[in-house]
């Protein structure tokens, strides 16, 4: 395919959860802005999971690849993995051949890493997002690879070799628009049906649900039925897998879905927010000032949600609960802290961590980068 000198062709390589998705389309929404249609786009993930339909849905052209993360050293899937890996190496480099991208732009996990590897074999330049405090297994083999490494945290700077650091930048995590746009609390209110002077909690477990925060809050709603009363509202994001009961006594202060569409709306609306501590929502909570019940996800192959969470807590911007202990604590730490006068402290205490800008300065560094390497606009 011959280059246009004008347009500025982009491979994203992003997918298996909303939280390394997110953040590619927050950049893809920038630079589509700037440049119309300028910008082309070809976006390449695993063929299994979210982004096989989301990224769809936006009109940007998709192709799957069969590669799978990692599940144990002796499961079915784990025995497959090379051969995966290879044939997605295969397919990420064909299409690298094919639709010659000025740059790649990879956000992480087992998805950036054939990607990573085809381009820089093929010399294609990367960018490669970081968006945990710690660097994830995938990005950490591709740090020699990439051209620029755009890092969330200062303290990310510590798992970056030193040789490595020059090109790295902290600019934060790249968040949704919706979230940077946020409606007045009263508006958000009346269009989730909520009472206005009554306090909400926001309840979100990821793209993907999290079983133990479902749990929870059903067995919470259950004892709120015998008690005959709501001490607060609940909107309730539930993913697609579980199947809340909310009695008909309760059901004017609980609002469920299986997905938020309008997140704007959610914590516009929220008082506090009980969710896990993924790298997008970490960063989305930053930016919205909304302080949170952090519940870090204890499969996390790195460990990074706890690191993600231990940092927000040492700056008294969150609260830290284990999945063991989430169900016998849940009401009353979400009780304690919205009966607190804390509240305001730690919505100000996350600002230091804030970067509403991210989005914007990674898109610039895409259109350096690609311009650098020859093209022209």
């Amino acid at each position: 395919m011959k280059k246009n000198a004008e347009q500025l062709r982009l491979l994203i390589a992003a997918g298996g959860t909303g939280g390394h998705i997110t953040p590619a389309l927050a950049v893809y929404e920038c630079l589509k802005e700037r440049l119309g249609s300028d910008l082309h786009v070809q976006w390449i993930g695993s063929d299994n999971r979210l982004e096989s339909t989301l990224v769809p849905s936006y009109g940007i052209p998709f192709t799957p690849m069969p590669i799978r993360g990692f599940s144990g050293v002796f499961s079915t899937a784990s025995l497959q993995l090379p051969f995966r890996l290879l044939k997605s190496f295969t397919i990420a480099k064909n299409l690298i051949k094919s639709f010659q991208p000025h740059i790649v732009l990879a956000t992480g996990a087992y998805i950036s890493y054939p990607v990573g590897k085809a381009a820089g074999a093929l010399g294609v330049p990367l960018v490669l997002m970081e968006s945990n405090v710690n660097v994830g297994k995938s990005n950490q083999q591709l740090l020699s690879t990439a051209t620029y490494i755009a890092l969330s945290y200062d303290a990310t700077l510590e798992y970056v070799p030193r040789n490595l650091r020059q090109k790295a930048e902290v600019v934060g995590n790249p968040v949704r628009r919706a979230v940077l746009r946020l409606p007045a609390r009263e508006a958000a209110c009346k269009s989730l049906g909520f009472k206005v002077d009554a306090p909400v909690v926001v309840v979100m477990g990821g793209s993907l649900g999290a079983r133990s925060i479902n749990n929870a809050i059903q067995n919470m709603i259950s004892k709120w039925e015998t008690e005959g009363k709501a001490p607060f509202q609940i909107l309730w994001q539930t993913g697609t897998t579980f199947k809340p009961v909310v009695p008909e006594t309760l059901k004017p202060f609980i609002v469920h879905t299986s997905f938020i569409g309008e997140v704007g709306q959610a914590y516009a609306a929220a008082d506090v927010v009980l969710c896990r501590s993924g790298a997008t929502t970490i960063a989305e909570l930053c930016v919205a000032e909304k302080p949170a019940v952090l519940v870090p996800l204890p499969s996390a192959s790195m460990n990074e949600q706890y690191l993600n969470a231990r940092m927000l807590a040492q700056a008294g911007a969150a609260r830290v609960v284990t999945d063991e202990e989430l169900e016998s604590k849940v009401e009353s730490i979400l009780l304690e802290m919205i009966r607190s006068e804390d509240l305001t402290l730690m919505s100000k205490a996350l600002q230091q961590f804030a970067k509403p800008d991210a989005a914007e300065t990674i898109a610039n560094a895409v259109i350096r980068i690609a311009n650098e390497k020859g093209r022209r606009g």
